[in-house]
C-alpha cells in the first residue's frame, strides 16, 4: 500500500537527510574512519561506491513513489522487517512508531537491498548477532546491516569504538582499561 500523506513527510524528510549524509560520506574523508572501523581500510574505496550505488537506488525508488508501507504485516509471515527489489522498498508498519533515525537506518539497510543482482546485500547478520562484529570483510561488503552501522556511526559522530577489558592484576586501582581502536588496528571494530 502507497504511504498515506501523513508519512509522507516523514519518509521524505528521512530520504532527504540519508541524502545528504550519504553524499559526504562518499565525497569527502570526513567519514573514512567510521568506514574503516567497520570495514577495514582496504574496502573504503569500495564501500564509498556501494554507498553511492545504494543511494542512487534509493533515490529511483523515493522519485518513483515505490516506497511503501506494508499494511498487511506480511513481514510477520515472512519473518522480515523490510522487502525490498530494484524497484520497490516495502517498510514494516512499525516503522510508524519508532525514531526518525531508526526510520533512516532501515532505509539504508534497505537501500543496499536495491542494488542490482551481483551487487546487492543480504541479511546474513544483524547488528545484534553474535558473530556481527567479527565477520570477515568479503561478508560484511555484502550484508546491509554493516551500512546501517556506517550510517549510525555517522549519525552519533562516533569516530572510534571503545573496547573494555579487565586489567592485568598488576594494576590493581583500576579495573577496567578502554582500548581505542583505529583504523590501522587488526581488528576493525
Amino acid at each position: 500500500m502507497p504511504i498515506r500523506d501523513d508519512e509522507v513527510q516523514r519518509v521524505a524528510t528521512a530520504v532527504t537527510t540519508i541524502d545528504q549524509r550519504v553524499t559526504q560520506i562518499v565525497g569527502t574523508n570526513g567519514y573514512d574512519t567510521q568506514i574503516t572501523n567497520v570495514f577495514g581500510p582496504a574496502m573504503l574505496h569500495e564501500v564509498k561506491k556501494r554507498f553511492k550505488l545504494s543511494l542512487d537506488a534509493l533515490l529511483r525508488i523515493c522519485k518513483a513513489k515505490n516506497i511503501v508501507v506494508d499494511t498487511m504485516q506480511k513481514q510477520k509471515v515472512w519473518t522480515c522487517g523490510g522487502l525490498t527489489s530494484e524497484t520497490k522498498i516495502t517498510l514494516p508498519d512499525e516503522l510508524k512508531v519508532v525514531s526518525q533515525n531508526e526510520l533512516m537506518l532501515t532505509l539504508v539497510h534497505e537501500m543496499t537491498h536495491a542494488l542490482p543482482t551481483g551487487a546487492r546485500t543480504d541479511d546474513k547478520y544483524y547488528r545484534h548477532h553474535e558473530k556481527f562484529k567479527t565477520a570477515k570483510v568479503q561478508r560484511k561488503l555484502i550484508t546491509a546491516d554493516y551500512y546501517a552501522e556506517v550510517f549510525d556511526r555517522v549519525l552519533k559522530n562516533i569516530a572510534v569504538t571503545c573496547f573494555c577489558q579487565p586489567m592485568p592484576l598488576k594494576f590493581p586501582n583500576s579495573r577496567m582499561a578502554c582500548l581505542s581502536s583505529t583504523a590501522g588496528n587488526s581488528r576493525s571494530w
